[in-house]
Order: structure tokens, then C-alpha cells, then sequence
């Protein structure tokens, strides 16, 4: 018991000797450091001056995800109504186009995708291998 109790003191004696040693330079200042060599505190990017960040989004990339994204829900709502796709793409232009399989639907077709976005607007029916394309740009 006796030995267990001069193990504690003598652990907590090392322990004071060492917390007095850290802290004995921050209570002498200078009087006490000055012999010591030191290098300077390196500045972090937030100290020295900060940082300059420029974000930008290429535009044309996002347009043309955002019509990947459209044709694939259009594509969808005239699956449910049971319109019949035969091709959907997006042009260079940033159009969109959709082929249909029959005549007989355009105009439902063009009132899915009105109802489905207003971002888009009609811009004209053509006729590729007989069947009706219609297309629209953003």
C-alpha cells in the first residue's frame, strides 16, 4: 500500500515538473526564450492573405444536361400516356427532338411536354422516314 501510494506522488511530482517546464516559457517571456533557436510561425492560406476562389459554371454543359434530363422525363410521362418514342436527342443547337412512331399523337405529345416544362417552347414539326419529329429549344 505504502508503495502504490509512492508511485502515485512520484507520477504526479514528474507530471507538475513537466506541466511547470511547459508553461515556464509562456510566464518568462522573452528573458526565458531568447537563447533558444526559433523559426517562425508559418501562416496557414487563412492567416497569410487568405485564398482566391473563382467559380464558374460552363454553361453550355449544364444547358445540355439539363435537356438530358428533360428528354429522359419526357420520355417517361409519354411512356405512361402511351405514347409510342421512336427516337429522342438533343441537337448542337440545344434543341431538343423527339420522333414519334405515328401521326395520330403529335398533338398529345406536344401537350405532355407543355405540361411537363415550361422551360421549353415548340418550335416546329418535321418528317424524317415518315413519321412526325417534333422539336423544341430551351
Amino acid at each position: 500500500m505504502i508503495r502504490d501510494t509512492f508511485q502515485r506522488m512520484l507520477i504526479l511530482g514528474v507530471v507538475i515538473v513537466a506541466a511547470v517546464g511547459c508553461l515556464l516559457p509562456s510566464l518568462l517571456g522573452d528573458k526565458f526564450t531568447k537563447d533558444w533557436p526559433t523559426k517562425p510561425l508559418a501562416l496557414g492560406l487563412d492567416i497569410s492573405g487568405g485564398v482566391h476562389l473563382v467559380y464558374g459554371v460552363k454553361s453550355d454543359e449544364a444547358v445540355k444536361s439539363r435537356l438530358q434530363s428533360m428528354l429522359a422525363g419526357i420520355r417517361a410521362k409519354l411512356r405512361e400516356k402511351k405514347i409510342a418514342v421512336a427516337t429522342g436527342r438533343i441537337g448542337a443547337d440545344n434543341s431538343l427532338s423527339i420522333g414519334l412512331l405515328s401521326d395520330i399523337s403529335v398533338e398529345q405529345a406536344k401537350a405532355v411536354v407543355a405540361d411537363f416544362s415550361s422551360d421549353l417552347s415548340f418550335s416546329q414539326v418535321s418528317t424524317e422516314d415518315g413519321r412526325p419529329n417534333l422539336s423544341w429549344t430551351i
